[in-house]
């Protein structure tokens, strides 16, 4: 019997990946990543890790993707919703923005090897360069 495809499993599994990435970046530099340490962090074989990514950039890349959406996610959330009054959405902004100082470490550390990585990744580079105009144009209006 052939099975087929579960999207959400696989949507789920993705999303595990990425997450153990961005605490391998937090942790280690870039350099010091290899799918191998990923897939032991995700609690997954390596060859299940390159089911999903075919490389360490691709999976970067998709890492990178992935935390810039959320960011910009959640700032969109908070600025956008009607059920909050404007003074409290404010208070979440901020909260959002300054974090506790364990968690400002680990996204420093996460951010540094994001730039660090993109000195040498052009296609990096441009999906960073991408997000920031994203959260420019978000910002402006």
């Amino acid at each position: 019997m052939v099975k087929t495809k579960n999207p959400e499993r696989e949507a789920s599994r993705r999303h595990e990946l990425r997450q153990a990435c961005h605490r391998m970046l937090i942790e280690h530099a870039h350099r010091d990543v290899t799918l191998a340490k990923v897939a032991r962090s995700a609690g997954v074989s390596k060859g299940m890790l390159t089911y999903y990514y075919a490389s360490k950039d691709e999976l970067i890349g998709d890492t990178i993707g992935w935390f810039l959406a959320q960011q910009l996610q959640l700032l969109e959330t908070i600025a956008k919703s009607d059920a909050l009054e404007p003074r409290e959405r404010i208070r979440m902004l901020v909260a959002a923005a300054l974090l506790d100082r364990d968690a400002t470490e680990r996204e420093v550390r996460f951010q540094l090897e994001v730039w660090s990585y993109c000195k040498g990744n052009p296609d990096a580079m441009a999906m960073v360069s991408a997000g920031i105009a994203r959260w420019t144009r978000w910002r402006s209006g």
